[in-house]
């Protein structure tokens, strides 16, 4: 494959191209060469997100807003992994950090769901600025979506 124009900034996510790259990649990393993407719920507007899903972005936008640590660790799985970092060392990183947001929007450019996992892709509105959500895993445990991290260990 060959791209002949700028597909934006490292770290941000591309509407045009990230949907080829991410289903290219799908092929390469599957052994059998299978494209799994036909398998998967692939949405592109945050309109069209699942009601439950809407539900969870908005209930930890509120949580978020509140600076209510308890609030904001219910929307955490218990296997909850991000790079090494557990839902209790998280736990402490969000207490500190949240204080200083006023504000939290999600802005989702895209969404994968499979069974009960999801991928989200897309933008943090925030009074401390735009962040980046990229490659975020949701898990439905107990009747709800939870933040999964992305299960890395170090």
């Amino acid at each position: 494959m060959a791209v002949t124009s700028e597909t934006q900034m490292p770290g941000y996510s591309s509407e045009n191209y990230s949907p080829l790259f991410d289903i290219i990649g799908n092929a390469v990393l599957d052994k059998n060469c299978h494209q799994i993407v036909s398998e998967q719920k692939v949405i592109s507007n945050q309109a069209n997100l699942p009601e439950d899903l809407k539900a969870f972005l908005k209930s930890f936008s509120s949580a978020v807003e509140s600076k209510n640590s308890d609030a904001i660790l219910d929307h955490y799985s218990n296997d909850f992994l991000h790079s090494g970092r557990k839902k209790s060392t998280t736990a402490k990183f969000l207490h500190v950090t949240t204080r200083a947001i006023s504000k939290c929007r999600f802005k989702i450019d895209q969404c994968r769901i499979k069974n009960d996992k999801a991928k989200i892709w897309g933008k943090i509105d925030s009074n401390m600025g735009p962040m980046t959500l990229a490659i975020t895993d949701l898990i439905k445990e107990d009747k709800g979506w939870k933040w999964y991290g992305n299960q890395l260990k170090k």
